[in-house]
């Protein structure tokens, strides 16, 4: 097993999909795996929501 290390910034990202998640969302890719396994790996960052004083959420 290797290690790598890689600098921040520099691993590829991509905008969740709408048909999964609601408001904007970075997947950066970790790991992608060789067959015949299929283990991911992934970092989810939300985008905050920022909600008008007064606002009633349900």
């Amino acid at each position: 097993m290797d290690l790598t290390i890689r600098k921040n910034g520099t691993i590829p990202f991509t905008k969740g999909d709408p048909r999964f998640f609601t408001g904007n969302v970075i997947i950066e890719q970790v790991h992608d795996s060789e067959e015949p396994s299929r283990l991911t790996s992934a970092i989810v960052t939300f985008e905050p929501v920022r909600e008008q004083i007064g606002t009633i959420i349900h």
